[in-house]
């Protein structure tokens, strides 16, 4: 059967405002790969174990934070589908010429009520350095850094947490899978268009399109551990381990573990929280390292 609607996270626009730094931090600490860089001054980058071209785009800026996400959907037919959907709810509807970015086609750009630029795609063109399809090999270099397979969600800080929901859901047909709730309202929202605990969250906050942390993937325990050697490399703060819990399937997982530092970077583009999938599917997060970007 074929797949159709909203399927993955694809990508993800990030203000840096010291390029060299960023780069060093991607692509040294945290292991992704250079794609290319535009005449436009923004470097595209991607994941060992992704298929598509990039799925993290660097822009220089003046202030940090996050420009837009965009998610992968099914065909060109849902673009249509889902253009006419937001519409009907009541948001206006940017529709963007393929060959903006390198790769990518035609795409819809649109902003939630939380304040975030959201974007919906169906192409992308591939890695010419993907995972290998034919008599593949385990890889075809060996990954370096913290060894991160892809690009794996995002956390978003913003008002209107109810109405936010209400849109992903009954427009984009994603699932909540957890909500905190108070007598004001919605609170916390983890949200899912996937097998996986949430493709994207949001966090109640007054000012609008706060950007909080990117997070990426990890194959093993080894590699958590290895990631927060890294970081503790980083930074002369210590770093603090402790059961904790992100969402309803870490709460069943009796594996759990968050490592984080206290650390701020004006240079350096955004948080980080790699994570890694046990062998029940449950999603586990650790070495998570903040960022200023957390209040752009």
């Amino acid at each position: 059967m074929a797949l159709k609607g909203v399927l993955r996270p694809g990508y993800i626009q990030i203000r840096v405002t010291d390029l060299d730094a960023a780069l060093a931090h991607y692509v040294d600490r945290v292991g992704l790969y250079e794609v290319s860089r535009e005449a436009d001054g923004r470097v595209y980058l991607r994941a060992w174990d992704e298929f598509d071209r990039h799925s993290i785009v660097l822009r220089p800026a003046d202030m940090p934070g996050m420009d837009y996400a965009g998610f992968k959907v099914g065909s060109d037919s849902d673009l249509d589908t889902f253009a006419g959907r937001i519409k009907e709810y009541g948001i206006e509807v940017e529709e963007i010429a393929a060959g903006e970015q390198p790769g990518l086609g035609r795409r819809l750009s649109f902003i939630v009520p939380t304040g975030h630029r959201i974007e919906l795609f169906s192409e992308m063109a591939l890695s010419d350095h993907g995972p290998m399809t034919r008599n593949p090999e385990i890889w075809r270099e060996e990954p370096h850094g913290m060894r991160v397979t892809r690009f794996d969600h995002c956390n978003l800080h913003g008002p209107n947490i109810d109405q936010v929901v209400e849109f992903f859901t009954e427009v984009l047909d994603f699932s909540l899978t957890e909500a905190a709730e108070t007598p004001d309202g919605i609170a916390a929202a983890f949200l899912s268009c996937s097998n996986k605990a949430h493709d994207v969250a949001f966090i109640r906050r007054a000012e609008p399109a706060k950007f909080h942390h990117v997070a990426f993937s990890l194959d093993s325990w080894h590699e958590v551990g290895q990631a927060a050697d890294i970081i503790g490399a980083m930074t002369s703060r210590s770093i603090s381990a402790r059961p904790g819990m992100a969402s309803p399937v870490d709460r069943r997982s009796t594996s759990l573990i968050r490592l984080g530092t206290a650390m701020r970077c004006s240079q350096a583009a955004s948080s980080i929280t790699p994570i890694t999938q046990n062998g029940c599917g449950r999603w586990i997060r650790s070495a998570r390292r903040s960022f200023t970007t957390s209040a752009n």
